[in-house]
C-alpha cells in the first residue's frame, strides 16, 4: 500500500530510524524522497490549472448566478480543490504518517502478526478491487459525457477554449479526462490509506475486549483466580492506553485531511439533492426542435457525468464513515463489558480496576477527529442527516422559484405573441378599410 500511495505522491519516506527493516542507500532513499515531492508538487499544479481551465470554462454560467448551477460548480471543483491541500497536509505530517504507516506492516504490540498479515492481504485485494471499480464506473461516466465530441474526428478537431487560448477538442478532452481520473484516484488512495489505519486500530480495540472479557467471564464461573484476573485487567488498561495514544497521533496525522473530506462530502450531499431535485429548461420561443434536442441531450450526458462523480464522492464517505463508526464501536463494547462486569464481580481489587478503566475512557477514545472541529461518530451522522433535509427543502424552494421563472417567462411569451397578433390584425384591419375607401 506504501508503494502505490508513494507513487501518487501520498506518502513521503521520512527516516529509518529505529526500525527493524534493513536500510536502503543513501542515493535510493534520496531518489524516494524526490520523486514524491515531484509527483505531489505536480499533482497540485495539475490541479490548480485544471482548476483555473474549469472557471473559465464556465465563468459565463456562474455569471447567472442560478443556484443549481452554482450547486454543481461547488461540487466538481471541490474534487479538485481538495487535491493540493491533500498533498500539503501529508508532506507538512509525513513524519508522523511515516511511522504511523509501520502498523499497517508491523501492526501493534497488542495485535498478533498472523492477524496483521490477514488484515493486510485482505484489505490489499479489497483496495485494488474497490479503485479498479470506480475507475471503470469513471471511465464510463467521462466516455457518456464526451461521447459527442469523441465519437467523429471532425468534432475531435473543433476549436475549444482553453485556459483564455484556443486548443483543439481533442487536448482539451484529454487533460479534463486524463487530470481528474489523477485527482479522482489521489482521493481514493488517500481515504484507503486512512482506512487501513483505523482497521488495524478497531482490531486492537477488538482484542482488549476479547481478553477483558474472556478472563473476567472466567473470575465470575470461579474458574480463575480474582486477583489474577485483576493483574489482566491491568495489562489491557495499558494496552488500552498505547492505543489511546496511537489515535491521538493518528488524529494529529490525518485530522486536517479528514477535515477536508467531510467538507467536500457536505457538499457532494448538497450536490445529490440537487441531482434529484434538478429542472430542465424548457424550449425557448425563439429555439428551433434540433436545437433544443441537442441541449437537452447535452444537459442528460452533464447529469450522467455529475451521477458517476458523486457516486464515487459517497461511495467512499460511507466507506470511511463507516470504519470510523466501526473503531468508535470497539470502545463501546470495552465500555459496557466493564461496567456489567464492575456490578456483577465480587471482588473489591477487581470492581476498581474496572473503575479505574471506565474513568481512562471518555469520547475520545477510539473516536476519528476531523482537525480537532468535530468527532467521526454517531453525532456527526445524525448532523449530516439534520443537513440533507434542510438543505433538501432548500432546494426544493429553489427548485420551486425555478418552476415559477420558467412558467412566467413561458406566459410572457405567450403575453407578447397575443400583442403581436392584436397589432397585426388592427394593421390588416386598417389596412383592409383604407382599400375599400379608394376603391369607393
Amino acid at each position: 500500500m506504501s508503494r502505490y500511495l508513494w507513487l501518487c505522491g501520498l506518502y513521503h519516506p521520512f527516516s529509518q530510524i529505529d526500525t527493524h527493516e534493513p536500510k536502503t542507500s543513501k542515493p535510493v532513499s534520496s531518489f524516494k524522497r524526490r520523486f514524491g515531492y515531484t509527483v505531489a508538487v505536480l499533482t497540485s499544479l495539475l490541479a490548480i490549472l485544471d482548476l483555473a481551465d474549469y472557471m473559465t470554462y464556465y465563468s459565463r454560467d456562474l455569471a447567472t448566478w442560478d443556484f443549481f448551477v452554482l450547486v454543481r460548480f461547488v461540487k466538481v471543483a471541490s474534487t479538485t480543490a481538495q487535491i493540493p491541500l491533500i498533498m500539503l497536509i501529508l508532506f507538512l505530517s509525513r513524519r508522523k504518517v511515516f511511522y504511523l504507516e509501520r502498523i499497517t506492516r508491523i501492526g501493534v504490540p497488542i495485535i498478533t502478526e498472523n492477524t496483521v498479515a490477514r488484515l493486510q492481504k485482505r484489505f490489499s485485494r479489497f483496495a485494488a478491487l474497490w479503485l479498479a471499480f470506480w475507475f471503470i464506473i469513471y471511465c464510463i461516466g467521462a466516455t457518456g459525457h464526451y461521447w459527442p465530441s469523441i465519437s467523429s474526428l471532425q468534432a475531435l478537431n473543433t476549436p475549444v477554449k482553453f485556459l483564455g487560448g484556443t486548443v483543439r477538442n481533442y487536448f482539451s478532452i484529454l487533460f479534463s479526462v486524463v487530470s481528474y481520473g489523477i485527482f479522482i484516484n489521489a482521493s481514493i488512495a488517500s481515504q484507503m490509506f486512512t482506512l487501513l489505519l483505523v482497521i488495524h486500530l478497531a482490531a486492537g480495540f477488538e482484542n482488549i475486549y476479547k481478553n477483558i472479557n474472556s478472563k473476567i467471564t472466567l473470575v465470575l464461573k470461579g474458574e480463575y483466580k480474582a486477583a489474577s484476573a485483576a493483574t489482566v485487567l491491568e495489562v489491557e488498561l495499558r494496552s488500552l492506553q498505547l492505543l489511546q495514544n496511537l489515535v491521538r497521533n493518528f488524529n494529529d496525522a490525518f485530522g486536517f485531511m479528514i477535515l477536508v473530506h467531510c467538507i467536500r462530502d457536505m457538499i457532494s450531499v448538497v450536490g445529490i439533492i440537487a441531482l434529484f431535485l434538478q429542472v430542465f429548461e424548457k424550449q425557448d420561443i425563439d429555439e428551433s426542435d434540433a436545437d433544443y434536442a441537442q441541449r437537452l441531450d447535452v444537459r442528460t450526458r452533464q447529469t450522467y457525468w455529475d451521477w458517476s462523480i458523486t457516486s464515487i464522492t459517497l461511495a467512499n464517505t460511507a466507506l470511511r464513515v463507516g470504519a470510523c463508526l466501526y473503531c468508535h464501536s470497539k470502545v463501546r463494547k470495552i465500555v459496557r463489558s466493564l461496567q456489567r462486569h464492575r456490578v456483577e464481580s465480587q471482588c473489591t481489587q477487581l470492581q476498581e480496576e474496572c473503575e479505574t478503566a471506565l474513568s481512562d475512557i471518555n469520547e475520545e477514545t477510539g473516536a476519528i477527529s476531523a482537525g480537532g472541529f468535530f468527532y467521526v461518530n454517531l453525532d456527526y451522522v445524525g448532523a449530516v442527516m439534520g443537513m440533507c433535509v434542510t438543505y433538501g427543502i432548500l432546494v426544493y424552494q429553489m427548485r420551486d422559484q425555478k418552476v415559477a421563472a420558467a412558467d412566467n417567462v413561458k406566459l410572457s411569451h405567450l403575453q407578447r405573441q397575443t400583442a403581436l397578433l392584436q397589432t397585426f390584425v388592427q394593421n390588416q384591419s386598417q389596412l383592409l378599410l383604407s382599400l375599400i375607401r379608394n376603391n369607393t
